[in-house]
């Protein structure tokens, strides 16, 4: 779900400004309707998901999938020119060879999330219990009368 994109050229994004963007953004649509924060994979915005991730200890953070493939990509891709460069490719030339794999990839999750609007994803830290936990709330909540849901619509944010 989007929630609004703002211009912060000129701020300084570091740990605590970026976790308390996080942190007042869930609050306004209740912790409770998060599950995961996704960011990129700078060194602030990981800090910023443990900030937020100590705040709300049923949220996690995660770095963006694809830019974590990008960045991959990039320097696998590209590697950079030294005098051992033949050496590596021999050993590690392979590597380009699967580009194009990951490359559609990208494409088809991109394709998911622009048709679906989500992708579940399995997280390695959560247990088949905490994910039985969540799916036994979500049950809980569709069970509730129309009513009920229509308290949590929140127009203004598409939802």
């Amino acid at each position: 779900m989007f929630l609004e994109a703002v211009n912060y050229e000129g701020e300084f994004k570091d740990r605590y400004f970026i976790a308390n963007l996080l942190i007042d953004s869930i609050k306004e649509i209740s912790p409770q309707n998060v599950v995961q924060v996704i960011t990129d994979n700078a060194a602030n915005c990981k800090a910023a998901e443990l900030l937020v991730e100590a705040k709300f200890t049923r949220i996690f953070g995660t770095q963006c999938v694809i830019h974590t493939l990008n960045l991959a990509l990039k320097n696998i891709c590209s590697p950079p020119a030294y005098p051992k460069y033949d050496d590596v490719m021999e050993d590690y030339g392979w590597i380009p060879k699967v580009v194009s794999e990951l490359n559609e990839l990208c494409q088809e999750v991109s394709r998911i999330l622009r048709e679906m609007g989500a992708l579940l994803v399995k997280d390695l830290r959560c247990t088949v219990e905490d994910n039985d936990r969540f799916i036994d709330m979500k049950e809980k909540y569709f069970e509730n009368p129309p009513e009920f849901k229509g308290l949590q619509e929140r127009l203004n944010f598409h939802y």
